[in-house]
């Protein structure tokens, strides 16, 4: 065998990341991470919301993850700008929104926002809120060697009440809706005269939008990405579906004139693509027993501008298969 056959064979060795050394005594404090007090802060009174990105992780092409992510981090970094009482965590597809109980106004105002931001994207989130306690800790690494942590070392620490109660209810919540806690309805309800709404399983739901033209739009998405998930035809599918028709009838039952976003739904199961056997399920889900007393309504919807661009932003989600 040659020489140089040898070198080519050889396996570069890892080096320990961290070296063994003499095992001595020290003091807590002397490894302990250090409370940056005049900057650390607790809300024993808090509002926290925890919101998330349906179907981002089964996105499949990279420009659409990157411009999900775009889309759905600059709402949040424009409603930061105007509501500076209110603290904004953005971990990728995800976020934290706090306030102080004071701000609880400005809290639900910026999610609003986002919301129908998000919604024009074509970007459906599911969020919950929650009433309780909240606090942060400012931190860095307490040594008196520096070189002991990097710069590429970034922590968020905080906790508390609000924080587990807006995760839990986020997770639990069966559609692309703002999902709160009893606590923090009655709040929202005694202070600032919100609505109480409701939803499967007797849900707590605060709404995001009082305006036709943003539950419109919600109505066209979601029934577009319905039936595409009902044509794939797998079980595999069917947590999304309920999510969807949950989030579809929402759009409906919580609409000024709820004949808006109901015909624009009729509309999107009367392209020429939508298989008869999903159509006449969705009528059937939703209680339609005779379609032409709709077929004006339809017309007209099929020949806005606004319509064909609902269906464009619908129909761009990576995550659909």
């Amino acid at each position: 065998m040659k020489s140089t056959d040898i070198k080519l064979n050889k396996k570069k060795k890892i080096e320990k990341l961290i070296k063994p050394g003499e095992i001595i005594n020290i003091n807590l404090s002397d490894i302990s991470p250090e409370v940056k007090e005049e900057e650390s802060f607790n809300y024993l009174e808090s509002i926290v919301s925890y919101v998330d990105i349906l179907g981002f992780s089964s996105k499949k092409d990279l420009d659409d993850i990157e411009t999900t992510l775009f889309d759905f981090s600059s709402p949040l970094a424009i409603a930061s700008k105007n509501a500076p009482n209110v603290k904004f965590y953005i971990f990728s597809d995800c976020a934290f929104i706090v306030s102080n109980i004071d701000f609880a106004g400005d809290l639900l105002a910026s999610i609003r926002y986002a919301f129908t931001q998000w919604i024009s994207d074509g970007i459906l989130v599911r969020a919950g809120i929650a009433k309780g306690s909240f606090g942060e800790m400012f931190t860095w690494i307490h040594s008196k060697n520096k070189h002991d942590f990097g710069n590429n070392f970034v922590s968020s620490l905080f906790s508390g009440t609000a924080v587990v109660e807006a995760v839990r209810l986020e997770e639990s919540g069966n559609a692309a809706l703002l999902f709160c806690s009893e606590e923090c309805a009655q709040f929202y309800h005694s202070h600032y005269n919100e609505k109480i709404l409701t939803i499967e399983n007797n849900k707590y739901v605060l709404p995001w939008t009082y305006t036709d033209k943003a539950l419109i739009r919600l109505a066209a998405i979601t029934s577009r990405r319905l039936v595409k998930f009902l044509s794939c035809n797998d079980e595999i599918y069917e947590p999304i579906i309920n999510k969807l028709r949950n989030t579809m009838v929402f759009s409906v039952n919580s609409a000024e004139k709820p004949i808006l976003p109901f015909s624009i739904i009729l509309t999107v199961l009367n392209l020429p693509d939508t298989p008869d056997t999903i159509r006449k399920e969705i009528y059937k889900f939703l209680s339609i027993k005779n379609i032409d007393n709709y077929k004006g309504l339809i017309q007209n919807w099929q020949e806005t501008e606004y319509y064909k661009i609902m269906k464009y932003i619908a129909d761009s989600d990576s995550s659909i298969p």
